[in-house]
C-alpha cells in the first residue's frame, strides 16, 4: 500500500514506524512503514531543510567520533594493562609515552586558521552597519533559496494520477496537487469535541533551578561590569566603588557662542589653565590670554564687540581641544 503525505512535516517519518490503516469498511489494520521516497512537502519545510541536514550531519559526526574515541580508549586501556603485566613479569619499567610536538603544532595552526576566518567573517558582517538586517536576510536566502526553489519546482509537478491509477481509476488528465488540495488530503487527527487535553506530565523530570540562577548571575555580573567600565557605579557610589579609569576630557556648556555670552568649560584633568587661540585664519593663529581653572571649571567671557570668528580652547594636560565658533546675534 502506498500513501502520500501532502502536508505537515516529514521529520518524524522513518522506516519501521508503526501506524493504523482504516479501509473503506471502517476496519483498522496494523501498518508499518517499509520504504520512504522523499520529496518536498511544502516551501516552509524546504526553508529549514538545509539547517536540519547540517545539524543531523553534526550529530552523526559527533556520535561517530565518540564511538571511535571510546574504542580507542578501550584498546589503549587493554594495551596498558597488558604492558603493565609484562613489566611485572620481567621487572622492567614500562616505556614512557612519547610527547608528539607535531600534533600540538598542527592543532595550533588549525585553531589559528579557523579563528582567523571567523574573525574576518565577523568583521565583514559588522562593517555592514545599518545594512546588517539585509545581510542576515541575504545569508538566509543564499542558504535556503536553492532548496526552496527546487521544492517549488517539484510541488508544481505533483500529480495524483498515478495513485488513482494504482487504485483502479481511469484518469487521463493531470490531477495537480496544489497547496490547498494537499492540505485537505493530509490532516492531523483532532481530539473529539468536548474533550480536554492535559499538558501536565506527572512523570516529567523535575527542572533544576541552577541553570536559571547561573544565567541570572551571569547577566547581573555583565551588567555590573558595564556600569563599572563606564564609571557609572563610581558616579553613583563614589565612596564605595573606585573609578575604572580617570576621565580627562574637556567639555563646554555651549557649542556656539555669541557676543556677550559666558561659556563654562568643565576640565576633568588637573590642568591649572587652558590655552586659548583665535583660529579664524588657519594660516595665522593668534594666541589669547589663558583661562584659569578653578575647581575643575573655566569661564570664557565673549566681549560684546566681538565679530564672527573661531576660538580653539586646548587642555595641554589631556590633549583635548574644543573649537568654539562665535557668531553675531540675530
Amino acid at each position: 500500500m502506498a500513501c502520500a503525505f501532502t502536508a505537515g512535516e516529514s521529520d518524524n517519518l522513518f522506516e519501521g514506524r508503526n501506524g493504523i490503516f482504516y479501509d473503506r469498511e471502517g476496519r483498522d489494520w496494523d501498518a508499518t512503514i517499509t520504504k520512504i521516497i522523499s520529496n518536498p512537502i511544502s516551501i516552509q519545510q524546504a526553508f529549514w531543510s538545509p539547517y536540519k541536514k547540517v545539524l543531523r550531519g553534526i550529530q552523526e559526526a559527533i556520535a561517530k567520533k565518540a564511538a571511535e574515541a571510546d574504542e580507542a580508549a578501550t584498546s589503549k586501556l587493554a594495551a596498558g594493562a597488558a604492558t603493565a603485566g609484562e613489566s611485572l613479569k620481567t621487572g622492567a619499567a614500562p616505556p614512557k609515552p612519547k610527547f608528539e610536538v607535531g600534533t600540538i603544532a598542527a592543532l595550533g595552526v588549525a585553531v589559528s586558521g579557523i579563528t582567523g576566518v571567523f574573525t574576518a567573517l565577523l568583521v565583514g558582517f559588522l562593517s555592514l552597519g545599518a545594512w546588517i538586517p539585509f545581510g542576515i536576510i541575504g545569508l538566509l536566502l543564499a542558504i535556503s533559496g536553492p532548496s526552496m526553489f527546487i521544492a517549488w519546482m517539484k510541488l508544481r509537478t505533483r500529480n495524483l494520477g498515478p495513485i488513482l491509477d494504482a487504485n483502479g481509476w481511469a484518469v487521463n488528465t493531470l490531477t495537480r496537487v496544489n497547496i490547498p488540495l494537499g492540505s485537505s488530503l493530509t490532516e492531523l487527527a483532532r481530539i473529539p469535541a468536548g474533550s480536554n487535553r492535559s499538558l501536565v506530565d506527572p512523570f516529567a523530570p523535575k527542572k533544576s533551578i541552577w541553570p536559571g540562577i547561573i544565567t541570572t548571575l551571569v547577566l547581573i555580573g555583565a551588567l555590573g561590569y558595564v556600569l563599572y567600565y563606564t564609571n557609572l557605579l563610581n558616579k553613583w557610589l563614589p565612596d564605595v566603588i573606585p573609578a575604572h579609569h580617570s576621565e580627562i576630557g574637556l567639555k563646554a556648556d555651549k557649542s556656539i557662542a555669541h557676543p556677550g555670552d559666558s561659556v563654562t568649560f568643565t576640565v576633568a584633568s588637573e590642568a591649572a589653565s587652558l590655552q586659548v587661540t583665535e583660529t579664524s585664519d588657519a594660516n595665522a593663529p593668534a594666541a589669547l590670554p589663558e583661562l584659569p581653572v578653578k575647581d575643575g571649571k573655566a569661564v570664557l567671557e565673549i566681549p560684546q564687540d566681538s565679530k564672527s570668528s573661531s576660538i580653539t580652547i586646548h587642555d595641554s594636560l589631556s590633549g583635548t581641544k574644543i573649537k568654539l565658533p562665535i557668531l553675531p546675534k540675530i
